[in-house]
């Protein structure tokens, strides 16, 4: 360990300082190739200091416990030693559901060293969770049992009988059985591995399923050296210390919570706050975050927009939070007012990055030091590429975007993913260059703006319309909490742009109101909102991230009983439900109940083309 700590920090404020950075080239830098290397050197090197303080209610409590490095890297050889004698080799898979515990960071780091970890959202439905199993040949599950979490017990279980041979052991939260994961571990040594550590820098470490806003989760590949070299260098740009303490709310199935919440903290030897099982989703752990930080002094802490949003209606009282130094933003872009009033509120500036499960989680991020852009994600991270481009109606690349040009947003780097699990269409342009799906545009000092996802693209009438157009000025009006723009089907345009929005706790103002609003201040007239919703709670992921297809079905749903009031004879009556669907985006069930002395035929005949006017899936039957 170096005079400032195990990891160096790497200062970048600007495109020439990440240029300078990479004339040593990275394996040079490195002080391991695999995420055990790096963490058994930290911990081998200081076994006494804190790596996690458990906080079993998600706030400070007598019932709080400290685990040191010493302790970590015992449960972790103990578990890769466990894992091993039930017959895993470095090419088996083993998955966990589990809610976010130490026993989680065990499993975690133990599983990738002495095999291949899958980690699984504990909000998934059965099904598709052995899908997942099945797909990636999944031999032992590890999940939770006991009081709240037995709901993950018997969903182990429901996903053991769709995925013959599958294995499950439970962590248990409360009183310990004999066949619990902790007394099994007490069989293994914690000292040493008993075999010989064989994972390679090229192979799979990690299966981490993804599905952005789409819900639709896909299984992408990481290898042991894009997962220490992103977590290394996310210490390392971040300035991370053995001071340093890093709040931990983000759910333990998520790239960025395994990278930053795990790899990178272990990797510079900081400390970790782990806000109970349900991490952030926990009202009573956002509502005393303040308290949590003064209580364990915490440095630094890594939220999404919802969390951030929620904390500047929590008063700081008169707790003491000067010791955080850096607060991080990333899974979604974060509205500019949040960023504002939460910098001006509280004293911390919130940095802003971008990054994706299948480019490890971390590729462009804002400087630590030095200016910073208003609305960008920062300028790349060192050792890897990142670029705008124009590419065709296939995904294929057609040329680089010009200065300030929006194009689909490219990577390349040892921290992309060779791909999933089912195969790789349209992942990458061509070249090793991964499409990541996003649209974004470079200015001339090389900072990166997202302006959107291609996608959630509105198309009308040919005319692209982008979502944060619209979302950025309704999220300006004072009593908007959030927004989130989609496309309603239509006959005539194809798409039409509407929008969803919260209010702010005692706020009134109407829709009427909020579209008026947006039609004075949206200068780009064909993205003006058709119409506005005022709903009670903005759909997200488990990570916060605005759930945008339960918002698209409800429009499509709309559209079409629309469509029968408008063309339909009086009295038809109609029942219309929405769902996701893999292979359309949605797929729309319609059924009509003519009007009793109606000509059922003339109506059925308007009907059927009618709604094959609408370019959207859908089934249409007729009842009496």
């Amino acid at each position: 360990m170096t005079s400032a700590g195990y990891v160096p920090y790497l200062p970048v404020t600007s495109q020439s300082d990440i240029e300078e950075i990479e004339r040593v080239p990275l394996e040079a830098r490195m002080p391991g190739a695999t995420t055990y290397e790096l963490l058994s050197r930290v911990a081998e090197a200081q076994p006494g200091n804190v790596a996690i303080h458990w906080l079993p209610t998600g706030v400070p409590s007598p019932a709080d416990r400290a685990f040191t490095y010493g302790e970590l890297l015992h449960r972790v050889r103990q578990t890769a030693n466990f894992l091993r004698r039930q017959g895993n080799d470095r090419h088996d898979v083993v998955a966990y559901l589990l809610p976010n515990l130490p026993e989680t960071h065990f499993v975690l780091a133990g599983a990738q060293a002495a095999c291949i970890v899958m980690p699984l959202n504990p909000l998934l439905e059965p099904g598709h969770l052995a899908a997942m199993v099945r797909a990636a040949g999944v031999r032992l599950l590890i999940t939770a049992r006991g009081g709240e979490f037995d709901f993950l017990r018997q969903k182990a279980g429901l996903v053991a009988r769709a995925a013959p041979g599958l294995r499950v052991i439970c962590v248990d939260t409360q009183d310990p059985h004999p066949d619990g994961f902790l007394r099994r571990l007490d069989a293994c040594p914690g000292d040493r591995l008993e075999f010989g550590y064989d994972a390679q820098p090229g192979d799979c470490s990690s299966l981490l399923h993804t599905g952005g806003t789409t819900g639709t989760p896909k299984i992408a590949r990481s290898t042991h050296w894009a997962e220490a070299t992103q977590g290394w260098l996310a210490a390392a740009l971040t300035h991370c210390t053995p001071a340093d303490v890093t709040l931990a709310g983000l759910p333990l199935f998520h790239a960025t919570a395994l990278r930053v919440n795990g790899i990178a903290t272990w990797a510079a030897g900081s400390s970790l706050v782990l806000l109970g099982p349900h991490g952030y989703r926990n009202p009573s752990a956002v509502a005393r975050l303040w308290e949590t930080i003064e209580r364990y002094r915490v440095t630094t802490m890594m939220a999404v927009a919802t969390v951030y949003s929620g904390l500047l209606k929590v008063p700081i009282g008169g707790h003491d939070i000067s010791s955080l130094r850096f607060a991080g933003a990333g899974a979604a872009p974060l509205p500019l007012e949040i960023i504002e009033q939460f910098e001006k509120r509280f004293g911390v500036g919130i940095c802003e990055g971008y990054g994706l499960t299948e480019g490890c989680c971390l590729s462009s991020l804002n400087p630590l030091e030095g200016p910073r852009k208003a609305g960008s994600v920062g300028l790349r991270v060192p050792y890897q590429q990142m670029k705008a481009a124009v590419l065709d109606d296939e995904g294929a690349y057609v040329r680089d975007c010009d200065t300030g040009e929006v194009g689909v947003l490219l990577l390349k780097g040892p921290n992309v993913t060779g791909g999933y699990l089912t195969g790789t269409p349209g992942l990458f342009a061509g070249d090793g260059w991964l499409n990541t799906g996003d649209l974004a545009r470079q200015d001339e000092d090389g900072f990166f703006f997202i302006t959107g996802r291609r996608k959630d693209l509105i198309i009308r009438s040919g005319h692209n319309i982008d979502p944060r157009l619209i979302e950025t000025v309704l999220v300006s009006h004072p009593d908007v909490e959030t927004a989130a723009a989609v496309g309603m089907p239509d006959i005539y345009a194809g798409e039409l742009p509407v929008a969803y929005v919260t209010l702010r706790d005692g706020a009134s103002v109407t829709a009427e109101r909020l579209h008026e609003y947006a039609v004075e201040r949206i200068t780009e007239r064909p993205a003006a909102p058709k119409k506005i919703f005022v709903i009670a709670e903005m759909p997200t992921t488990t990570v916060g991230k605005h759930f945008k297809v339960p918002l698209k079905c409800a429009a499509a749903e709309v559209a079409i009983a629309d469509a029968v009031n408008d063309r339909l004879p009086p009295g038809t009556g109609v029942r219309v439900h929405a769902k996701p669907d893999d292979a359309q985006g949605i797929h729309v069930d319609i059924v009509l109940v003519p009007k009793p002395g109606t000509d059922r035929t003339a109506v059925e005949s308007v009907a059927t083309s009618l709604f094959r006017s609408f370019s959207i899936s859908h089934t249409l039957e007729f009842e009496e």
